[in-house]
């Protein structure tokens, strides 16, 4: 099977366009030829989306991010996922606003130092989907 490859240069960043077999892989398919998009930079490789809204598209979203004071620990806060990503993802904190949130699988969850009074907080949190594709956010917390 041939694969069809277009590159084209827009606003200074190349960007690769390939039927079945080069980029993000295959979201639709007409007659089992797909396209797929995918920004890469001047080596090759996938531009990763850090969030200056050059990258693949891909966003964190929180579900929730109150919750009151006086949260037992383990308390669920809200539920993470990843929009416009492929494969599936895992979420790490890299900034947990000295352990008063803790990830449970994809579920943000009161941490060891929650607050007893009402006060907001930011948080970081980094979605990888062990395949290049990552994205790191950054939430405000807030405690009612």
């Amino acid at each position: 099977m041939a694969i069809a490859v277009v590159e084209v240069v827009a606003g200074g960043l190349p960007i690769s366009i390939a039927a079945n077999g080069r980029g993000l892989p295959v979201q639709r398919s007409v007659n089992g030829f797909g396209l797929a998009v995918t920004v890469v930079a001047a080596g090759g490789l996938p531009v990763v989306d850090t969030g200056s809204g050059l990258g693949t598209g891909i966003d964190i979203e929180l579900s929730n991010s109150l919750f009151p004071a006086g949260s037992l620990i383990g308390t669920l806060i809200g539920a993470l996922s990843v929009m416009e990503g492929v494969g599936s993802y895992t979420f790490t904190l890299t900034d947990n606003a000295g352990g008063r949130v803790a990830i449970t699988g994809s579920t943000l969850r009161v941490g060891g130092t929650a607050s007893p009074v009402p006060t907001t907080f930011p948080i970081t949190v980094l979605a990888d989907n062990g395949a290049g594709s990552t994205k790191s956010k950054v939430f405000t917390i807030t405690v009612v």
